[in-house]
């Protein structure tokens, strides 16, 4: 927590499992993000050039006075693409059910610490889901709770895990290698070495 980085070979907040969007969707246009904390995934996201336009949802608006303190980050606040609400994003989400996304991430909390099931129990879920375009995907942290897939599993069709992110979709997760690497270049800050996230598996599972 409160680590600033936005460089996957640095690495010192897993920041690539913010660039592996570019495995789960062909083309997000449309991108969710609940929770802003340090700002590192938003300016990651707004950087993927597919993304048209980046909600983020941030209960502490306290977080964007930090953010000034580290430039390179903090310029995601002046993007025009990037939208920020200051609200809870479970509440946003229900007083919004005319939007849709193709991706709505969150690098959640500890799965045992209080309120953490607002955002990953079933119901949310469903919720979420309604709130996804056809072959939309919900990609956001176990902090390690194999019952965190299990009921990820309980509401999609396919699930499929990387490191301790698990993304859920309707929809199979069947980007190619090929693909994967080329929407990996569409990325501004993109490095030869970020090729290495278009091998990574994301196995299909299904927790029972």
């Amino acid at each position: 927590d409160g680590r600033y980085n936005i460089d996957p070979l640095l690495n010192t907040n897993l920041i690539d499992r913010a660039y592996m969007i570019a495995s789960l969707h062909r083309k997000p246009e449309r991108v969710l993000a609940i929770g802003l904390s340090t700002g590192s995934w938003a300016k990651v996201i707004s950087t993927y050039r597919p993304v048209k336009s980046l909600t983020v949802v941030e209960i502490n608006k306290g977080y964007t006075a930090v953010m000034k303190h580290y430039p390179e980050i903090a310029s995601v606040l002046a993007d025009p693409k990037v939208h920020l609400k200051i609200d809870d994003g479970r509440r946003w989400l229900r007083n919004h059910p005319d939007e849709r996304f193709d991706v709505i991430v969150m690098n959640t909390t500890y799965y045992w610490r209080s309120n953490a099931t607002n955002l990953l129990s079933a119901e949310f879920l469903e919720m979420a889901k309604r709130r996804l375009n056809p072959g939309g995907v919900i990609y956001y942290n176990t902090t390690g709770s194999q019952d965190v897939v299990y009921t990820a599993a309980t509401v999609f069709r396919h699930v499929t895990t990387y490191l301790t992110f698990v993304a859920a979709s309707d929809a199979p997760f069947d980007l190619s290698v090929e693909e994967r690497r080329a929407n990996l270049r569409l990325f501004s800050g993109y490095r030869p070495e970020l090729d290495r996230l278009a091998t990574m598996p994301l196995a299909p599972r299904r927790d029972e």
